[in-house]
């Protein structure tokens, strides 16, 4: 099974999206025009669950190809408010160069936790659907850090082209019982 992932759009406070946000949500509709995904399915975030209503609704995808059961979200998501939000975060963070660096020095069980958490769920997944199958799924920042946890730790290639930013697309190859690698798809950018 061949999953694709990708974190929302940019959004404001009170979850509309930014001119950016605009802007990479018409970019992701673009690429995944051409694509040719079995299943769609998205984070139970409002934010993710708006951005895969307006690429389906965008793309004409019939509801019988949402997945509505895929629980990609972070099992501790007020620990990880209270790492986001801490002081000592704000603060590492221009330092350490990215969240995903940021959160490693300061919550790596967490990383540890949403990384196992992630890869379960994504082979969970695979045991309900076809192994052929290809599924697009918009996400969130904790289960994004926990792909890009997988992605740091594969090969040099992917890990020089990966990065945390929004609508960047990562690509998972999962199988019944492990999964197996990750890269960064081109889907015609």
């Amino acid at each position: 099974m061949i999953f694709d992932i990708a974190r929302h759009p940019e959004d404001t406070t009170d979850g509309g999206l930014t001119d950016t946000g605009q802007k990479q949500i018409e970019s992701l509709i673009l690429r995944l025009r051409e694509s040719k995904y079995d299943y769609f399915a998205a984070s139970p975030y409002f934010r993710c669950c708006s951005t895969l209503s307006q690429i389906t609704t965008n793309l004409n995808i019939n509801e019988s190809r949402i997945i509505s059961d895929l629980k990609l979200c972070t099992p501790r998501p007020n620990e990880w408010d209270s790492v986001f939000s801490s002081t000592r975060f704000q603060t590492l963070l221009p330092a350490a160069g990215s969240k995903y660096n940021a959160a490693l020095i300061l919550a790596p069980e967490l990383l540890m936790i949403d990384a196992i958490y992630f890869e379960s769920e994504l082979v969970r997944a695979s045991r309900n659907l076809p192994q052929s199958s290809r599924v697009f799924c918009i996400s969130h920042n904790t289960m994004i850090l926990a792909a890009y946890h997988h992605i740091m730790h594969g090969s040099l290639d992917i890990r020089e082209r990966a990065n945390v930013e929004h609508c960047q697309i990562y690509r998972f190859n999962v199988y019944p019982d492990h999964v197996v690698n990750c890269s960064i798809p081109d889907l015609g950018r």
